[in-house]
């Protein structure tokens, strides 16, 4: 990947910082990647090469690019710290392989401006008490004293909802928000997401470093950013910003921290509660909801209203539909399998003590359910996995696909789950990225073998180039060690195979 044609462009209305990024390896049209924010937020605004570096190394990792090649100045001291993210990584997904090599014009260090710092601001419960956090422990004249937000627009992210992309109501809230906290809300957007079309490489691997990136744009008008976490110490897990990873996105303009490990779930939402500002302003909606509210519904939106019972604070709340949560409603989570990882288990778990100093018996009574089938679909899945491997006696690694209700379960090779992917096109790259790193076998589980169907690019790839070697009562495990030029079942043949086994 050649990152090049680095420049400033200031319009009337608005100033981006852009790049032109051509691949070497990957089959891509050269793009034009930018970052923009209004004339009015422009002074200290910067085509920094060590942005587009941060935001650009990943994607060209996941890509297969071999090398980087940046015609810039990159800080010495960001390309030593982005080895720790690089290692961190490269240990959780083994499957990425080397990262590309690193060439630069030039190296300089920059020393930082002396002008606070910023943070991001979706109105999510993360975000939001973030900077309640700040603005209550810091005096506003603290070097690291939020002096603004910036509330993200993604332009280009196929991958994401044109409501996830471009939210008004978010972007409202938001402002609303930084009035209260006496911040001033940035808007910004970004098409740097088009460099890598992958939600699930988003998500679990490269999203604290494309919010890095950003903050670096502002380089010369902050020296801080900080990210809000999503989990707190006692619950880390591999994802896509982690203090493994965004603090080693940090040069010696602009230090990035990965903020918030400290607080439970719970910690964070009782923050909230006590500012008005804030509890009014919520949004942590997964139901896409296009209202005034939240769709109170989606696991998020019950999580979040259960919490706040717990807190004593939904009634006072206007950002939800509802003023309170049946046992019902949170029987929904369990019913509907919302539940995907040990961490939101958590998250209801802690919820219990508040619950019953509240006498709500009903809703702890369901929780424990909760719990129950939580530790039952574990133990589940867990033998499963071993029935699986079982079936490869030379114990190579295999992807495992299961589950056909909450999603089809992909793991790579750490034994991590991924989610259904969104179509073919990624469900063909993250296969072809797990073989090359190792994994000999794809076993799916009889109920999954819809995935055959449904990503039709894929089953054909899939039914076309690899001997099916192996079916049982649960399992059909194909060989992927080579292509199988020489095993093409007639097309027929295969859709009667698969009809025995759905």
């Amino acid at each position: 990947m050649r990152i090049g044609e680095i420049k400033l462009r200031e319009e009337s209305t608005f100033v981006r910082a852009e790049a032109q990024v051509v691949w070497d390896n990957a089959n891509r049209t050269p793009l034009l990647v930018y970052v923009s924010t209004p004339q009015k937020f422009g002074e200290g605004f910067r085509a920094d090469a060590n942005g587009f570096f941060i935001a650009a190394l990943l994607a060209a990792w996941h890509s297969g690019e071999e090398r980087l090649q940046i015609d810039g100045e990159l800080c010495p001291l960001l390309l030593s710290n982005i080895n720790a993210a690089l290692m961190t990584l490269r240990s959780w997904y083994p499957e990425l392989g080397a990262p590309p090599v690193v060439e630069a014009t030039s190296l300089k260090s920059e020393l930082p401006v002396a002008a606070g710092a910023l943070s991001f601001l979706s109105c999510g419960i993360d975000s939001l008490a973030t900077l309640r956090a700040n603005r209550t422990q810091l005096p506003a004249e603290h070097p690291a004293a939020i002096k603004s937000v910036l509330m993200v627009e993604f332009d280009g992210a196929s991958f994401m909802t044109e409501q996830e992309r471009s939210n008004t109501k978010r972007i409202g809230a938001a402002a609303k928000v930084a009035a209260d906290a006496q911040v001033t809300a940035i808007p910004v957007e970004t098409n740097l997401l088009s460099l890598d079309t992958d939600g699930w490489f988003f998500t679990y691997k490269w999203h604290g470093a494309v919010l890095s990136a950003i903050a670096h744009f502002f380089s010369g008008r902050f020296s801080k950013a900080f990210i809000a976490s999503t989990y707190d110490a006692a619950n880390l897990e591999p994802w896509g910003s982690h203090p493994l990873l965004d603090n080693y996105y940090s040069s010696a303009r602009m230090r990035i921290e990965h903020h918030g490990l400290h607080l439970t779930r719970l910690d964070k939402t009782s923050l909230i509660a006590d500012w008005p500002a804030g509890l009014q302003n919520i949004l942590v909606c997964q139901g896409k909801d296009g209202g005034a509210t939240n769709c109170g519904g989606c696991e998020k939106c019950i999580r979040t209203m259960t919490a706040l019972l717990a807190l004593g604070k939904l009634e006072d709340c206007g950002s939800f539909p509802r003023n309170d949560v049946t046992p019902e409603l949170l029987r929904t989570v369990r019913e509907y399998e919302m539940i995907y990882n040990q961490s939101q288990v958590g998250y209801y778990r802690e919820l219990v003590p508040a619950l019953k100093a509240r006498g709500r018996d009903d809703l702890v009574a369901e929780i424990e359910d909760l719990l129950e089938w939580w530790k039952q679909r574990e133990a589940a899945d867990s033998t499963l996995a071993q029935k699986a491997a079982d079936l490869i006696s030379t114990k190579d690694k295999f992807i495992l696909v299961d589950r056909d209700q909450f999603g089809c379960l992909l793991p790579d090779t750490n034994g991590r789950y991924w989610g259904p992917p969104p179509d073919s096109e990624t469900a063909l790259r993250e296969l072809e990225s797990l073989r090359r790193h190792g994994s000999r076998y794809l076993v799916f589980h009889r109920p999954s073998l819809w995935w055959l169907d449904y990503y039709r690019d894929f089953g054909d790839y899939v039914k076309e180039s690899f001997p099916l070697v192996r079916e049982t009562s649960d399992f059909v495990v194909f060989d992927l060690s080579a292509h199988s030029s020489e095993i093409n079942l007639p097309a027929q043949q295969w859709e009667t195979r698969i009809e025995n086994f759905a």
